[in-house]
């Protein structure tokens, strides 16, 4: 393990709920703190992929994959027209680690513009 993941696992140990129930800064503004933990699987697993060290989106762990295309997919939900909200057909019906990598922007599905979301 580096020593910059110790680190960040020794604050993350000794904050108090207090500290958890509040905000903290990412590259993409402030953050729950509580969302931190994700935030850093996803950068450990998505960024392994992007590596292209032989391990794919197809090698995330499924239970990152069902928690991050839960929440990709509110996201979705969450810019489209009233009404309209649901993944397309086409997605839906493409495996699961598509789905997310197609959601995440690290894969195209046959038929449907990129998902445009940035997480």
């Amino acid at each position: 393990m580096s020593l910059s993941n110790e680190r960040l696992e020794a604050v993350w140990l000794a904050m108090t709920p207090a500290a958890w129930a509040g905000h903290g800064l990412t590259v993409m503004g402030e953050a729950p703190c509580t969302d931190l933990p994700f935030r850093r699987w996803r950068e450990t697993v998505v960024h392994l992929a992007d590596a292209g060290l032989g391990y794919t989106w197809n090698d995330w762990p499924a239970d990152y994959r069902r928690a991050e295309l839960q929440r990709m997919t509110m996201l979705w939900n969450s810019r489209q027209p009233m009404g309209l909200t649901g993944l397309p057909a086409a997605a839906v019906a493409a495996p699961e680690p598509l789905r997310v990598a197609w959601l995440l922007g690290r894969a195209d599905i046959d038929g449907l513009a990129p998902a445009g979301l940035t997480a």
